[in-house]
């Protein structure tokens, strides 16, 4: 790896002792327990921004997928088990550029190995839309082929995601999804 896709490699984030410690250990427990980590895949994305009161927010929840391509990953952590990709909105600017995005993702795939199942690339699948007299009313390339008709509705928490403030007081709040 040359020194520019190291420089553009995610930092590994230390988590400060205390309750971020306990809260992503519980957090980890309670996904293991409830499955979200089917055949030993998977890994817990957060993001940290901070809200209006300047007070640090942190957005958890599980991919089993490698859908972290996609997004401006810019540390990484473990607890325990679990492998946490990070996107720190509050620390940095992110490139758009393909060729950091390209570099970061050679990394990001050393970081993760085999912890994530990876996507099928849906290049040649068409979604074509009917009337119900069977006419074709559009048809759209790179979508997933219809296979049935009627709604696909997810209900719950179908990746644990958890929001938890952190206040100035030192104390948190914890919210999910249910």
């Amino acid at each position: 790896m040359n020194v520019q896709a190291q420089e553009n490699c995610p930092d590994f984030m230390e988590i400060p002792q205390g309750d971020r410690v306990r809260i992503l250990m519980s957090y980890e427990a309670e996904s293991m327990k409830l499955n979200f980590f089917p055949n030993q895949k998977g890994v817990a994305m957060m993001e940290i921004t901070r809200n209006k009161d300047g007070e640090e927010v942190w957005d958890l929840y599980i991919e089993i997928d490698d859908r972290y391509r996609d997004l401006p990953i810019n540390k990484y952590s473990m607890m325990g088990h679990m492998l946490i990709l990070i996107t720190d909105r509050s620390a940095t600017t992110f490139s758009t550029d393909s060729l950091v995005r390209q570099e970061r993702n050679k990394c990001l795939e050393k970081i993760v190995g085999s912890r994530l199942y990876q996507r099928n690339d849906r290049s040649d699948d068409v979604s074509v839309a009917y009337t119900p007299a069977g006419k074709v009313i559009w048809e759209k390339p790179g979508i997933p082929k219809m296979k049935r008709r009627g709604m696909w509705i997810m209900l719950g928490n179908a990746k644990n995601q958890t929001i938890i403030t952190f206040k100035r007081d030192g104390t948190y709040t914890l919210q999910k999804s249910v």
